[in-house]
């Protein structure tokens, strides 16, 4: 099984460790969730470490799907899925994050600073010296994106945090916290850090890059198979905080960059010896759709006189190679100016366009 790093489409010396969890046995709250969960049965292969949680199905032991996000206002009990795992370019620069009265404000239980400093650290994180759209404030307003709250002793003894996963393009909006996890085990402050940058990580939908359920997850272009040093690896609940793995970087610069089409860039002179070229873009800019339409204008001699080439809809990935030999290699005939747009599909007036060159030797 390929673990890679996921986006969300969203933990004795025996003690086995499962997603940020410690192995338990929750049970369902009553018979409407059992039924629930059997809807989801019945469609994908269900983790076994799933179980209810107030408006939640939790899944991996810390990963929670708000119910009405799987099932449909309209027709009950009606499963279903959309790509919206991702936050909006207008909402990932302006989220505010609020830790509740349920939170100790001193003592080991106090996790406020751990939360401040996890903020911050999601806000400074950059790759190759280019940081994300991400912007998280520390905020007193009980209307806040992200709410930190403590799970008034629901939670099972192996379960450290909780965080929930997008929806409708906006930040996930819980961060639930176990004050007496592991028989109240006192945790380090580095280890509550490494918690809540996991659970933000959820929070603005990433899944477990070691996951083995694929089933709600869409693999983030350019991540390795495997990375042991990623913060979003499940079965880390006792980590200590130790930076962002590069690939960590990389993921997220990919879905929260600030350039919505990211190759080819405006004014680039392309060589292709075959005609073959790829574009890559940024899809929180298309945050709900599972798919977007690319089209490719050429105006071979620069009159202004444009032919449409390409017109398709693509997975909404960041990611997509052209056709082999679309304009075919040699010929000058497909040498010129080049125009390409990348649309949303249900509202074409929201597109990213840029120009370039291109010639095919």
């Amino acid at each position: 099984m390929m673990k890679n790093r996921y986006l969300l489409i969203l933990f004795t010396s025996s003690i086995l460790i499962n997603g940020c969890s410690i192995d338990q046995d929750n049970t369902l709250s009553n018979s409407e969730n059992i039924e629930y969960l059997d809807v989801i049965k019945s469609n994908v292969s269900i983790p076994v470490d799933t179980f209810d949680f107030e408006n939640y199905i939790v899944i991996e032991g810390d990963i929670m799907i708000p119910k009405e996000k799987l099932f449909s206002k309209n027709q009950s009990k009606q499963f279903s899925w959309k790509n919206d795992s991702l936050v909006s370019k207008e909402n990932i620069n302006n989220i505010t994050i609020y830790v509740d009265n349920s939170i100790p404000s001193s003592g080991t239980d106090n996790w406020r600073i751990a939360v401040q400093e996890a903020a911050n650290l999601w806000n400074s994180l950059e790759y190759q010296g280019t940081s994300s759209q991400i912007n998280i404030s520390y905020s007193n307003s009980t209307n806040s994106d992200i709410i930190v709250r403590s799970d008034y002793g629901q939670l099972q003894n192996g379960t450290i945090a909780m965080g929930s996963v997008p929806i409708g393009c906006n930040v996930g909006s819980t961060i639930i916290i176990n004050l007496d996890f592991y028989n109240n085990y006192n945790v380090p402050h580095s280890k509550k850090v490494y918690n809540m940058v996991h659970e933000i990580g959820h929070n603005i939908g990433f899944g477990h890059t070691n996951s083995p359920n694929t089933w709600y997850l869409q693999k983030i272009v350019g991540t390795p198979d495997t990375d042991s040093n990623s913060v979003m690896n499940g079965g880390t609940a006792l980590n200590s905080w130790d930076g962002f793995s590069i690939y960590d970087e990389k993921a997220t610069l990919w879905l929260y960059d600030n350039i919505a089409i990211k190759y080819p860039k405006e004014g680039d002179e392309l060589v292709s010896g075959s005609g073959d070229w790829s574009t890559s873009w940024t899809p929180h800019y298309f945050c709900q759709e599972d798919y977007v339409n690319i089209k490719v204008y050429f105006d071979q001699f620069g009159s202004g006189n444009e032919v449409l080439r390409i017109n398709e809809n693509v997975k909404n990935d960041g990611s997509w190679y052209y056709p082999s030999g679309k304009f075919g290699g040699g010929n000058n005939d497909n040498d010129g100016n080049f125009r390409l747009r990348i649309s949303s599909i249900d509202n074409p007036n929201n597109f990213f366009e840029v120009n370039f060159n291109m010639f095919v030797d």
